[in-house]
């Protein structure tokens, strides 16, 4: 160890309460980390062979396991953030991209994790309403969403890119336009969701939230590797397939006002919503 990178900066041994030892290292994380499994790996030799022959017993060793075997001997789980090891998974924490690596539960990337979670059962109960109505074709796209998201959910965990959007037959600058004009497509305003319009739109609104949330979630999760505060973050593909779940929900909110899919529901009663100002006297004058 003095011979390395790191510095033993005190040491404390046998006797003691508990007949434990050990040291405090100066250094980099990386190198105390590599100190630190090194004299892991010399307890494990002297116990193996406590009398003598422990510089040939661990070469044997090393040379006839693998490398996994020698981080399973000091743990099979590591915490990314502090390097230490644990024989047995930590409720507390969890995994972040393979079955060994653990994060706190806190780290941004869980928590994004998280809302994509939510965003898959609130699509599901939506789903679940619109076929208590009898809405079948809701059904179906409420299922094209599902999918999307659960990919999304695969792309952020294998770093794979996120799908093309593709959704009920339209691509993704269609999806964005059909959401800006709602009133031409369905006679529906940007609308304000009414308790009069039943559960199934109460649900959609509930999902186009919670998808909102995921896509703020992974935009902090992934901050812009380059660039100033209004640079996209660096998995700009994650956020904007949720940024157009978003606009899939809400579309599909307005088809349903608008009574473009079957089944049988109550009575919607008006529509409110947002309108273009009606031009005024004054304006007339202005011009």
């Amino acid at each position: 160890m003095q011979g390395g990178r790191t510095t033993l900066a005190k040491w404390f041994g046998p006797p003691s309460e508990t007949n434990f030892g050990g040291g405090y290292l100066v250094g980099d994380q990386a190198a105390c980390e590599a100190a630190a499994r090194a004299f892991a790996e010399a307890v494990v030799d002297v116990c193996r062979a406590p009398r003598g022959h422990r510089a040939g017993a661990r070469q044997a060793m090393a040379g006839s396991r693998p490398t996994s075997a020698l981080d399973a001997a000091a743990g099979k789980y590591r915490a990314l953030e502090t390097g230490e090891r644990y024989a047995i998974k930590p409720d507390h924490l969890t995994h972040l991209f393979d079955d060994s690596s653990l994060v706190r539960k806190t780290h941004p990337r869980i928590v994004a994790r998280g809302k994509l979670d939510l965003l898959q059962s609130a699509v599901l109960d939506a789903q679940t309403a619109a076929d208590a109505e009898g809405a079948s074709t809701l059904v179906g796209e409420l299922g094209e969403i599902l999918e999307l998201s659960r990919s999304i959910v695969g792309a952020e965990v294998t770093g794979k890119p996120a799908p093309p959007v593709r959704l009920f037959g339209m691509g993704d600058d269609e999806l964005r336009d059909a959401t800006h004009h709602t009133r031409e497509l369905y006679g529906v305003p940007f609308m304000y969701p009414d308790v009069r319009q039943g559960p199934v739109v109460a649900k959609l609104g509930l999902a186009r939230a919670v998808a909102r949330e995921a896509e703020v979630a992974l935009t902090a999760a992934f901050p812009a590797e380059t660039g100033g505060a209004t640079a996209p973050p660096a998995r700009a593909d994650l956020a904007h397939a949720l940024n157009r779940i978003s606009s899939a929900l809400y579309l599909l909110a307005c088809k349903y006002v608008a009574g473009r899919y079957e089944g049988t529901r109550r009575a919607l009663g008006p529509v409110r919503g947002w309108r273009p100002p009606a031009p005024s006297a004054a304006d007339g004058e202005k011009s």
